[in-house]
Parts: structure tokens; sequence; C-alpha cells
């Protein structure tokens, strides 16, 4: 099966492992519709895609608007409060958005999800942060609002271990054993009969769920579960009270582990090695992004490609320059995450728990339906998971392709790239409007990048 991209360690980095791959801070739907075990309890590589290959990318129905103008637009956008959802800000901070006509009134204001939700169906917000599992969660009485682009994906689903116990990873036990069944049991069987924190929030339950069946146990093997906020399992670590800790915020995350517990087995080791289309993969899985609705995106179909073309260009910072990018939005986070970071503890955030997915990986995630986490895949589990659990009516027969509308907007930034690949080959135009077109290209903006070019070829 494909593996996961992994990026390069970043420099002073104490961090074994950091991951980067194609969800925001809850672990999927399912850990809202599904009953639980605890329910009630208080680069190096990138993988390579035929759809990346932009020589052989079909050109799409969408038509750029001729000339080179770029009309002025008010975008009024709002993100919610968290890590991830609040990537925007370096591209507000350094004028990004400017740069391609869009102006954000409301600045790098930050509302609730509810909220976010609720003013987009009103028309008071224009694009807002979003996530596959609430759209999912929520379709039935907000069959209007659509995910537009999926950023990134939450890969900090771990079992910290206290240094104290000792224990394997399941790194060193795959490495002697060479079986997944038989290395997770071993690894999680190390739980038994120990003192366990458990975040109160919910949105690490399906994990911890899932874990303790692969281990076969269950609660009443442990000797202790507490299931209290973040903050309290940071406290619990630094007194040294527990054995195990299952924070669900990232910043908390890091906190422990810059006290020094261990990870011995982390969700991603599952995406590895469980069979393609697993539930317990497909269903701990959840993008965050931009949502708007249907009718936002017909409208202001461009405006919505500029807008994406700003967030490739953040990711692309954020994977190859993260200190120099988080230094902009470092403030943010800090409020965001309930947690005064330092730069070292921001990029850890986004190597260890936020995977961003880039324009070239956004390629196997949309199109590629052999890629592990291939989105329709993914999201129809959970919506067969959400239909199984009451929260989504099935009479409404919905799909992915009903909540998420990003993969005809990703062919089109695709197309328009391979447009003006194949006319720079064929013409080489040249002057300022071509010098302004290679500028548009190489910060993503594909569509003012083929217009500007085809505007130098014509003239």
């Amino acid at each position: 099966m494909p593996q996961l991209a992994q990026p390069p360690s970043s420099s002073g980095s104490n961090r074994s492992r950091p991951r980067r791959w194609a969800r925001p801070f809850t672990a999927g739907v399912v850990a809202l519709s599904l009953m639980g075990v605890v329910a009630g309890c208080g680069d190096d590589e990138e993988t390579e895609s035929a759809a990346t290959s932009t020589t052989s990318a079909e050109k799409t129905t969408f038509e750029p608007s001729p000339g080179t103008d770029i009309p002025k637009v008010e975008v009024k956008f709002a993100m919610w409060p968290y890590g991830d959802t609040t990537i925007a800000v370096p591209g507000i901070e350094q004028g990004w958005f400017e740069e391609v006509g869009i102006s954000l009134p409301n600045g790098k204001e930050t509302r609730a999800i509810e909220q976010v939700q609720q003013q987009l169906l009103n028309n008071q917000l224009d694009i807002g942060s979003g996530y596959v599992p609430n759209t999912i969660q929520t379709y039935a009485t907000a069959k209007n609002l659509k995910m537009i682009h999926l950023q990134n994906s939450y890969i900090g689903n771990y079992i910290w271990s206290n240094p104290k116990n000792g224990d394997q990873t399941f790194t060193d036990v795959m490495g002697e054993v060479n079986d997944f069944d038989a290395a997770s049991k071993t690894v999680i069987e190390q739980m038994k009969g120990k003192k366990v924190a458990l975040s109160d929030s919910g949105s690490n339950r399906e994990f911890f769920n899932t874990i303790l069946k692969m281990g076969g146990l269950t609660t009443k093997d442990l000797e202790k579960l507490d299931v209290v906020s973040d903050t309290k399992i940071v406290q619990l670590a630094k007194a040294g009270s527990i054995d195990y800790a299952f924070p669900a915020g990232a910043a908390q995350s890091v906190e422990v582990q810059d006290l020094g517990f261990v990870e011995t087995f982390a969700f991603t080791d599952m995406v590895d090695g469980l069979p393609k289309g697993d539930e317990r993969v497909l269903n701990g899985v959840g993008h965050a992004g931009l949502q708007a609705t249907e009718e936002y995106v017909e409208e202001n179909r461009e405006t919505v490609l500029r807008f994406m073309s700003v967030f490739y260009r953040i990711i692309d910072e954020l994977q190859n320059n993260p200190k120099e990018i988080l230094e902009f939005s470092l403030p943010t986070l800090s409020t965001a995450t309930g947690t005064d970071l330092t730069i070292d503890q921001a990029v850890a955030l986004f190597e260890d728990f936020y995977g961003t997915v880039n324009f070239e990986q956004a390629a196997d995630l949309m199109t590629n339906p052999d890629y592990n986490l291939f989105y329709e895949m993914v999201y129809a589990s959970q919506i067969k998971a959400a239909e199984s659990g009451g929260i989504l009516p099935k009479d409404l027969k919905a799909t992915p392709d009903d909540m998420i509308v990003m993969k005809s907007l990703y062919e089109d930034l695709v197309s328009l790239k391979a447009q003006y690949d194949e006319l720079k080959e064929a013409e080489s135009p040249t002057g300022e409007l071509a010098d302004q077109a290679a500028e548009f290209y190489e910060n993503y903006n594909y569509l003012d990048a083929y217009r500007y070019l085809k505007a130098a070829s014509e003239a």
C-alpha cells in the first residue's frame, strides 16, 4: 500500500518520528456516532500520482476570464479558533491575499464552529473554516454547505508512555516480529494494570477504544482511568501520577512529549499496517479546510480558485520553511491552542500533528482511487457510520461528493497549470506579462498565471 510521506526533521528537534500526510482536532465523525468502550466515562519522499502529471492533465470545462484584469474582491472570511484552522494568518500578515485581489474585512478574526456555519448559511460570511466530519454530522440541516478545500488531517493520536515504564515501542517490536497484529498487541498490552488519563473532549475516544480492542483489553484491565481535561492531563504528567497520557489537543501533546513521555504507538502506524479500506483507519481520519455555500462557489469560482492558491502557497512554506512562516502566526497559534508556544513547539505542531496537504499531495487525496486515504473511500465509510449511528438519515442517500466539491476545483487548477506549461513550451512568450505569469505560477495562482501568459502570447 502507499506509504505516508515523511518530512525532513526540523533542526534541533528531539522528536523521534515527525510525520506529514494527508486531519484537525477530532478522530472523525464516528467518534460522535458510535457507542465506544468508555462511552459515558467523565517528506523525505512524496507519493507520486499520475494526477500530478500536468503534461497529461485533461482540460476541464472551466474557461477563465479573458484579459489580465484581476478584480478587487472583498471576501468575508472567518477562521475557527484552532491551531490548524488559523493557517491563513501568515498569508494575511504578508499580504498574499491582496496579491490576488482579495481583501479580508474580518482580518485574523476567529469565530466558533457553530457561528461560522450559521453565518455562512445566512450569507454573513463567504468562506470559513470547515471540517469534513462536522459537515457530515450537520449535512441533514445544512445541505448547502460544501467543503471547497481540504488543507490538513490531524495525525496526533498517540499512546504517550511515561518514560519510567520503560515500554517497548511499536517500531521496536515490529522490527523484531514483522507482524502488525502481533506487534500492536504486544505494545498495547503494556497498558494493562496501569494508570491512564484520557481527554474528556471525546475527540480521541475512537482511537482509544480501537487500540484497547486491538490489545485485547477493556477499561477493567486498567488500574485507573481518569477522563479529564487536556490541561489536567499535562498536570498529572508533570506530577508523575499517570503511566499513559491521551490528550486530544496537539499543543498539550507537545507538552507531554517535552516532559519525556514516549510515543509507543500512533494512528499513523495503523494507517501503514492495516489493509486499505479498514474502517479503523477510514473512520479515524478527518480533514480540516475551507467551506462555502454551493451558490457562492458557483458565482465566484475564480475567487475561490485564487483563495485556494494562497492556501497552497502557505502550505508550501509550512512544509519547507516552517520556522520562518510560523513566526508570523505564533501569537495566534498560542491563543488558539491555549498554550504559550515557542517557535520550536509551533513547528512540532505541524510536523507531528497537523498533516498538511500540499498541491502535489492533493492529487492522491482527491483523484487517486488507489491511494489508501482517497477521500471518497474515507468519507463514504464515515457517512455509513453516521447513518448507522442515527446522525445522518439514510433516506438522504448522501455521498462524499454531496459534501465535498474540492475535486472539481482542484482539477481546474491542475488543468490551468497544464495549459500554462503547454503554452510556455510551445511559444515561450517573454516580456512583463510573461514575467508576472511566472510569479503567479510560482505562488500556485495557476488561474492568473495562465491568463497572463496567454495575454503575453497574444501580444
